[in-house]
């Protein structure tokens, strides 16, 4: 489906490794909302539920359990199984002091867009 044909209604979203405090205020308001959102604390248990609701909207919350390397990777993991085609992605990262890069390439967090 083209991207742009693509509706955001009616389908999951999903927040993988939402702390408390993301929950209470992001998740828990999204709800009130009416929105059918779901937290997944820990990323290791994320990719079943991403397989029985392969057509949903996951963002990925790159603050804490992996490095932002880790983060990526486990994103990029998704490209590789084909059910998983459906599913849009996004991450959130935490706020980088500028210039900032774990490998020393100013182009390191662009992999994420």
């Amino acid at each position: 489906m083209a991207d742009a044909d693509k509706s955001i209604y009616g389908r999951k979203v999903f927040f993988v490794g939402a702390n408390t405090t993301f929950e209470s205020q992001v998740v828990e308001r999204l709800r009130l909302m009416e929105y059918e959102v779901y937290a997944i604390n820990d990323y290791r248990k994320a990719k079943p539920y991403l397989r029985k609701y392969a057509d949903s909207i996951c963002f990925c919350i790159a603050e804490s359990q992996l490095t932002l390397k880790g983060w990526h990777n486990f994103i990029k993991s998704f490209e590789n199984e084909n059910v998983f085609q459906p599913l849009d992605m996004g991450v959130i990262l935490p706020p980088l002091p500028d210039g900032y890069s774990p490998d020393g390439t100013s182009e390191w967090v662009e992999g994420f867009l």
